[in-house]
């Protein structure tokens, strides 16, 4: 993605506004990389919780 911005030439009216994008491509990619994994191990983590929970309360109830 980044080298597609950067080599498209573009009228300097519209440089900051590719840079810009560069930036936010960036720091998606970025985002994505640190958080993606993260955040989905946690989200999975929670689940497992709560589907134990359920679970046990099923149990409970017999």
């Amino acid at each position: 993605i980044n080298q597609c911005l950067e080599n498209g030439r573009s009228r300097p009216r519209f440089r900051k506004f590719k840079e810009k994008r560069i930036q936010k491509y960036k720091f998606q990619i970025y985002k994505l990389n640190i958080y993606g994994r993260i955040r989905h191990s946690a989200r999975l983590l929670k689940n497992r919780r709560e589907k134990l929970l359920i679970t046990q309360k099923r149990i409970a109830k017999r």
